[in-house]
């Protein structure tokens, strides 16, 4: 399974959680554009914690599967490396069975855990011999529940109405004003702003005061339904 944190057109960040030892997107795919930018890294750091614990945890259960196999024979039939004779050398089948019993006895017991947990198996005993299970993993609280979509792009002319509208196109355009030739042509000439754009981030923290990131959603939700 790929863990990937994007996904569709424009991209989507999907929140990975581990449940019963799986990964799982428990939770929708949120809108990257619109969540403060701590928020973003958050959830990008959380995915490659989940993608990280399943890689180790495959790991671990690819080597329990070969370790559990008849042991293969230390060395096999080869050819001396100089002379071409032929010779016992050493068996890759035996070395890799070998570094299979070997990462299985260095298996944190956390992933041990983990892994008897996809399983479907006990973890433990209790103290009269019975099987011990873990109870099922509970859905994540989604901290974003009942949050309104957010525009991904608008076009220059809703942009610049509602920023006119709600007082902020002179500010914008005196932001505009101070950027290198170059970056004035690219605004000016944009058909569209998007909302995660670096120009949308500078232009926000410039006006005075900043406006927060769900400042800047309403701005966008607004100008979405402009004509």
């Amino acid at each position: 399974m790929h863990i990937d944190d994007h996904y569709s057109d424009p991209p989507l960040l999907r929140r990975w959680h581990l449940i019963d030892g799986r990964p799982v997107c428990a939770l929708p795919a949120v809108e990257p554009w619109a969540l403060p930018a701590l928020d973003v890294a958050g959830i990008i750091a959380e995915n490659a914690v989940v993608r990280t614990t399943v890689e180790i945890v495959e790991a671990y259960e690819a080597a329990l599967r070969l370790s559990a196999t008849e042991e293969p024979p230390e060395t096999v039939t080869g050819s001396d490396p100089e002379t071409g004779a032929p010779a016992q050398v050493e068996n890759p089948d035996h070395v890799a069975w070998q570094a299979a019993i070997d990462l299985v006895a260095a298996t944190d017991p956390t992933i041990v855990e983990l892994a008897k947990i996809r399983a479907g198996e006990p973890i433990d005993e209790d103290a009269e011999g019975n099987p011990v299970y873990v109870e099922p993993d509970a859905l994540p609280a989604d901290p974003y529940s009942g949050m309104q979509p957010v525009p991904h792009a608008v076009t220059a002319r809703q942009a610049r109405v509602a920023l006119a509208q709600a007082g902020m196109l002179p500010e914008i355009d005196a932001h505009i004003a101070t950027l290198d030739a170059v970056e004035q042509e690219a605004v000016n000439r944009a058909t569209v702003w998007e909302r995660g754009s670096a120009f949308i981030l500078a232009a926000s923290a410039e006006l005075d005061p900043p406006l927060s990131v769900e400042e800047v959603n309403a701005l966008f939700r607004f100008a979405e339904d402009i004509p």
